[in-house]
């Protein structure tokens, strides 16, 4: 059941559910059980269940150091850090060392709750296992500047990716880097890298071009970036520049002209590839960001018309319906179905997250944006998990969700599409004045 469920595959994942339960109806084992709780850890509101099937098991069978590594995550995305810290220690505390991927995912996990101080201590145990590893230079550079020494951890990495692009001539170094260097906020420094990122590989990758589109929308240079994906259009796959551009636009600020620039390339990328549904997803995502989601939604059914499983279309629709009145029980339906042909990814979470809370369904909102986070913790989701905190009544929760929002980045009073969807922009107002008055 465990190779089905390993493939990565949500569909294969229930097939591996199903086999364990008929299992476990036949006769019970712990091995069964177990395995029945590492399935479960992957779905959505699988994870205290999981957690308590684990706990349970280990009472009987003594874990792996990777399945007590499991454990230790479920209890850090149910933001259970004592019980989490407890897990991790048994794990990188062992006597004759740590398994270097659980000593640098707990150093991370330190660094998300901003310990730098005790994540330098574990580094110096994981620079003693693997001195030159690139992992080992990434959470040192992420510990400097978290001890507000944002030039030392610039230097360090600019430095390694210089050195290592020199010696084994593996451009990827620089790609990395420069993604590191823009995490620490140092722009000027990650454009450097991207740029000669871009110059080693695009003779064979031009579609690496879209990596220095992207950041250079995120930077609010959205002419160039815009300039730069023109160039290479042609010689990319239209679909892939296609999102691309689309997302540049969401998080460029971008202008009229800039939407009708993007749409004749979009359009005539469609007469020459008529068959390529996500190229009309992306026109579609073009007229959402617009602001004309009466149009995208037109154009989505469409979509769906004629392929019932694009990924993007259904998250996408599922999403503009959660906010028309009348149309949640509609959009629970086609985010469902996302689920079944993609499986419980951040975003969808979110969508479902939102489609919930439309409905009213507080509880179930918490727990999908709680799942989300646990994916990927960005602003909007944790804004999106102190409305439902909210709306469940608990307002101690939503306060901390909130404040952990305000940490990766939400603030006001303006937004940028980067942060959060147009059609969510009086929510936000709402959360903004009930944050201002408390």
């Amino acid at each position: 059941a465990l190779a089905l469920a390993a493939g990565g595959d949500y569909a294969q994942s229930k097939k591996a559910l199903e086999l364990l339960d008929q299992n476990l109806r036949e006769r019970k084992t712990p091995e069964d059980e177990r395995a029945r709780a590492i399935v479960l850890a992957s779905r959505p509101g699988g994870r205290r269940e999981s957690i308590r099937t684990l706990e349970a098991s280990f009472n009987r069978l003594r874990p792996t150091p990777d399945e007590e590594f499991l454990l230790a995550r479920l209890y850090e995305a149910d933001r259970d850090w004592d019980h989490a810290n407890e897990h991790f220690l048994a794990l990188v505390g062992a006597k004759g060392g740590a398994n270097p991927s659980h000593l640098a995912y707990y150093i991370l996990a330190l660094l998300r709750r901003k310990d730098a101080n005790e994540a330098a201590i574990w580094l110096a145990r994981l620079e003693a296992l693997e001195p030159d590893g690139a992992r080992t230079l990434g959470l040192k550079a992420r510990v400097l500047y978290e001890q507000r020494q944002g030039e030392a951890a610039s230097r360090l990495v600019e430095d390694y990716a210089d050195k290592t692009f020199k010696e084994k001539k593996n451009a990827a170094v620089l790609g990395e880097a420069a993604s590191l260097l823009e995490e620490l906020g140092r722009p000027v420094e990650a454009e450097k890298k991207f740029r000669e990122y871009v110059k080693a590989v695009e003779a064979e990758q031009p579609e690496k071009n879209l990596v220095l589109a992207a950041f250079l929308a995120r930077q609010k240079r959205l002419a160039e970036s815009l300039d730069v994906i023109e160039a290479v259009w042609t010689k990319c796959k239209p679909e892939t520049a296609a999102l691309t551009t689309v997302a540049s636009l969401r998080v460029g600020g971008a202008t009229e002209r800039d939407f009708r620039r993007v749409e004749v390339l979009l359009r005539e990328a469609i007469a020459r590839n008529p068959m390529t549904a996500n190229l009309l997803v992306a026109l579609a995502d073009l007229l959402d960001a617009e602001g004309k989601d009466g149009e995208a939604k037109t154009l989505y059914r469409q979509i769906l018309a004629a392929n019932p499983r694009n990924a993007l279309a259904l998250n996408n629709l599922a999403w503009l319906l959660a906010f028309q009145p009348g149309k949640p029980a509609e959009s629970l339906d086609l985010v469902k179905r996302r689920i079944e042909v993609t499986g419980p990814s951040a975003s969808v979470l979110d969508t479902l997250g939102v489609v919930y809370l439309k409905l009213g369904r507080a509880e179930d909102a918490v727990q999908a944006f709680s799942d989300s986070a646990a994916q990927n913790p960005t602003a909007s989701i944790y804004f999106h998990l102190a409305e439902a905190q909210m709306a469940a009544g608990k307002a101690n929760e939503a306060e901390k969700a909130s404040q952990k929002a305000v940490e990766l980045g939400l603030k006001g009073p303006a937004l940028s599409g980067a942060d959060l969807h147009p059609l969510e922009q009086a929510d936000y107002q709402k959360w903004a004045a009930r944050r201002k008055g408390s």
